[in-house]
C-alpha cells in the first residue's frame, strides 16, 4: 500500500516446501506501473509512520514477513524496502516521519554492503542512522516467534549502535593484530565511504563530516589533521580519475549486461561473468580458486573485469578481497563501487557457493572449447588447417563434446 493505505500492487512468495521453490525467484511482485515503483515503495510505512513518530525512529528490516510478524507482535514502527538496498529516496521518505532510521541485520549479515551504503547516506542526508544486530544469526521473523522474542527484538532496536561506530567496530575486529598497516586500511575503508558521498553544501552537513573525522581520529588515536589530509587525498583522487575515464552505466537489470565494445559477447558469457563477480563479492574466500581457473582478461565486460582484477590483486597481496578493499582500490570509480554493492546483494542469494563456482568454471571451459571448435572449423573450411596436429586437435574437440 502507499502512504495513504491505498493498494498499489501485490507481492507473493513461494513457500520453501513447494516443488516450484527452485524454479523461480523467492518473491514475485507486480510489474512496474505508474502507481507501483518497487525501488521507491517502502513496505508497511502506511501502518508504521505514526508508531515511528511516537518512538522517534523507524526500523528497516529485509522482508515482508519480518514486517508482518513485527506488527503482529506489537512492534509497529517497522518497515522494509522492496528487496532493494536503502537509497536516498527511501531515507527522504522515512525522514518525514521520524528523525532516526535503524537498520536491522542478523548476526551473519551485519557489516556487509548495507551498512556501507547507510554510511554514505549518513554523510549526505539529514538523518540519524543506527544499526541493530540480532542474536544467533536469526532474522526478525524467526526471533519474534521465539520465547520472549518481541522483548528481545525491542531491546535490540533500543540499543542499536550508531552506524559509524558499528562500522569501526567491525573493521577493528577484522584488523585486530595487524598493526600499523591494518590501522591504515581501517582509515581508508572508512574515509573512502565519505569520499564517495556527494558533496554536502549545507553547514549542517559540513558539521556532520567534521564530527565523523573527529570520531575516526579519536577511535584510532590519530591526529585530526592527518585524517583530514587523507580524506582530501581520496576525494582528489576520485575527482582526477573521474575526469580521466568515461562514465560507466551499471546494468539496468541483473539479466542485462552491456556488451564489450570490441566484439559481441554471447548471452551465456555475459551471464557467467556477472555470476562470477556476484559470487566472489558474496564469498571472497573463493577468489583463490577462481583466480586459478578464470583469468581476469577473459572477462569481456570492462566494469566486471575491473572488479575481478582488483579482487584477484587483493588475494595476491594477502588482503581480504571484500567490499571494503574494493572501495579503497576503486575510489576513482564510485559508479563501479555502487554496482558492486548491488551485485553483492544478488550474490548473497546464491546457496552452495562452492558448487556455484564449479558450475561457473565449467561454463567458461565450455565456452573456451566451443571457441576452439569454431576456430578450427573455420580454418578447415578455408583450407588453412592442413597440418596433422591441427586436424588431430579438431578431432579431439569433437569427441569431447
Amino acid at each position: 500500500r502507499d502512504i495513504r493505505g491505498r493498494t498499489v500492487g501485490f507481492g507473493g512468495r513461494i513457500l520453501p516446501s513447494s516443488p516450484y521453490a527452485s524454479r523461480g525467484p523467492k518473491y514475485y511482485n507486480s510489474a512496474e506501473t505508474p502507481l507501483f515503483h518497487k525501488s521507491e515503495l517502502i513496505y508497511g510505512l502506511d501502518a508504521a509512520r505514526h508508531p515511528g513518530a511516537a518512538a522517534g525512529y523507524l526500523a528497516v528490516v529485509e522482508g515482508y514477513t519480518d514486517v508482518m510478524m513485527a506488527h503482529q507482535c506489537g512492534v509497529q514502527n517497522v518497515v522494509a524496502t522492496m528487496g532493494t538496498a536503502l537509497t536516498a529516496t527511501h531515507v527522504a521518505q522515512l525522514r518525514r516521519y521520524a528523525p532516526k532510521v535503524v537498520l536491522v541485520y542478523d548476526a551473519d549479515e551485519g557489516g556487509l554492503g548495507g551498512v556501507d551504503r547507510a554510511l554514505e547516506l549518513f554523510v549526505s542526508q539529514d538523518v540519524e542512522l543506527a544499526v541493530a544486530s540480532l542474536p544467533d544469526g536469526l532474522d526478525p521473523c524467526d526471533l519474534l516467534i521465539t520465547a520472549n522474542g518481541p522483548e528481545i527484538f525491542r531491546n535490540c532496536l533500543s540499543t542499536s549502535k550508531d552506524a559509524l561506530e558499528f562500522k569501526l567496530d567491525l573493521l577493528l575486529q577484522k584488523e585486530a593484530g595487524t598493526g600499523v598497516e591494518g590501522q591504515r586500511r581501517i582509515v581508508d575503508a572508512t574515509l573512502s565511504i565519505m569520499a564517495l558521498a556527494p558533496p554536502v553544501p549545507s553547514r549542517a552537513g559540513q558539521i556532520r563530516q567534521e564530527l565523523i573525522v573527529t570520531r575516526v581520529a579519536h577511535r584510532l588515536g590519530l591526529r585530526q589533521e592527518s585524517v583530514w589530509a587523507r580524506l582530501m587525498e581520496l576525494k582528489s583522487d576520485r575527482r582526477r580519475r573521474e575526469a580521466e575515464q568515461a562514465p560507466y552505466s551499471p546494468p539496468p537489470a541483473p539479466s542485462a549486461v552491456p556488451r564489450n565494445e570490441a566484439q559481441p559477447v554471447s548471452v551465456q558469457q555475459s551471464t557467467l561473468e556477472r555470476q562470477l563477480v556476484q559470487l566472489l563479492l558474496a564469498e571472497p574466500g573463493l577468489v583463490a580458486i577462481a583466480k586459478q581457473a578464470i583469468p581476469y582478461d577473459i572477462i569481456s565486460h570492462s566494469g566486471l573485469r575491473r572488479i575481478a582484477t582488483e579482487m584477484y590483486s587483493c588475494h595476491a597481496e594477502n588482503i581480504p578481497a571484500d567490499l571494503d578493499a574494493l572501495r579503497v582500490r576503486m575510489i576513482d570509480r564510485p559508479d563501479l563501487v555502487s554496482a558492486a554493492m548491488a551485485q553483492l546483494e544478488i550474490g548473497r542469494t546464491m546457496n552452495d557457493r562452492t558448487e556455484w563456482l564449479q558450475r561457473i568454471i565449467a561454463g567458461f571451459a565450455r565456452l573456451k572449447t566451443d571457441a576452439e571448435k569454431h576456430r578450427m572449423k573455420q580454418a578447415l573450411s578455408t583450407g588453412d588447417a592442413t597440418d596433422e596436429a591441427t586436424l588431430d586437435l579438431l578431432s579431439r574437440l569433437q569427441k569431447s563434446s
